[in-house]
């Protein structure tokens, strides 16, 4: 039986974030069946499903042959020029630039705000259709779900809240 490895940053209220990482085996005696939270994001995902990777969605999304949306050469000399495959960084550095743009008064460059907004929404939508391409298929997870999707339901139950922040379906599916 495959085991997932949960990883988390501790953080003490107060304190510095201690950047020792711990096993979950380690510390989850001291969360397990308490009023508390449990925040998972994409390292999850990439747990359970490598594709889900920055790397993976980025050549994915850089496939002109996808028949969709596909990053195009000026979308690639952004993440190029920011050095990262991380779609989340690409797109709030585009946000924040049109911000900025319209507090100092650009809206006069209208031509400018909106090739920062045509290259947003195609980056956005290029993402979308990359993570629905190496999506792990449900089949897949069925063939599994006394493994993988088992063991995540019964943890994620132990928890008051559950925040999640990743694109894929793999939470759902697990409750199902």
């Amino acid at each position: 039986m495959q085991q997932l490895n949960f990883w988390i940053f501790l953080l003490t209220i107060g304190t510095k974030m201690s950047k020792k990482l711990v096993s979950w085996e380690d510390i989850r005696e001291d969360f397990e069946n308490k009023e508390t939270s449990l925040l998972l994001g994409k390292g999850f995902s990439c747990a359970v499903w490598n594709r889900f990777k920055d790397s993976s969605l980025y050549q994915e999304a850089s496939l002109q042959n996808n028949g969709g949306n596909f990053l195009l050469p000026e979308d690639i000399k952004i993440f190029e020029k920011l050095e990262t495959k991380n779609f989340e960084k690409v797109l709030a550095t585009l946000s924040t630039t049109k911000e900025v743009n319209e507090i100092l008064g650009v809206q006069a460059h209208s031509e400018l705000l909106q090739t920062i907004d045509d290259h947003y929404q195609n980056i956005q939508r290029s993402l979308i259709e990359a993570v629905e391409r190496v999506h792990i298929p449900w089949l897949k997870t069925q063939k599994h779900k006394t493994q993988v999707l088992t063991t995540v339901k019964k943890e994620i139950l132990k928890y008051q809240n559950l925040f999640y922040t990743s694109y894929d379906l793999l939470i759902y599916w697990s409750l199902i």
